[in-house]
């Protein structure tokens, strides 16, 4: 994301950060900012937590986003919410991109430690996350990511 946003503010392409915990975004603008002051920040929203939006609170945030005609959309709602959000909602978007970013915002902004450059270099982060947070990604790691195995495995062989 800190590349791209450099290549954003260096086209003047406008961004929208939608999601993140309260406080991040505001931590994360602060930084961008300080590194990229010519990035435009079309606009900003951190939504109440859910499960899944209502109807009425979806609405409310595409029109909100559209409101602020950006070029592109960064979403951080965690993994799959974010992913199964910008599917049901992409065609309602008046932009060019938009982008799942998990808790990038929250590394970004530093409130987050992201892995030593090992686990970076050897695309184990999620390992280093996975000891740092057992608790919260117990599940995803263990009962959720090794159902995507056989489909991995049925692709392989496919192609």
């Amino acid at each position: 994301m800190p590349v791209y946003l450099e290549e954003c503010a260096r086209k003047g392409y406008r961004v929208f950060f939608f999601g993140a915990k309260d406080g991040g975004v505001d931590e994360l603008q602060r930084k961008i900012f300080k590194k990229l002051p010519a990035l435009q920040i079309a606009g900003i929203y951190t939504p109440p937590y859910a499960e899944r939006f209502s109807d009425a609170a979806n609405e409310k945030i595409i029109s909100l986003i559209n409101s602020c005609k950006p070029d592109v959309v960064w979403v951080s709602l965690t993994a799959p919410k974010q992913d199964i959000w910008i599917y049901e909602n992409i065609s309602k978007l008046e932009t060019y991109i938009v982008i799942g970013v998990g808790g990038t915002f929250e590394v970004t902004a530093g409130l987050i430690k992201r892995a030593p450059k090992f686990f970076q270099r050897t695309g184990q982060e999620w390992f280093y996350r996975f000891i740092k947070e057992p608790r919260r990604l117990f599940v995803r790691y263990s009962i959720e990511a090794p159902s995507f195995f056989p489909l991995l495995i049925k692709e392989i062989i496919r192609r």
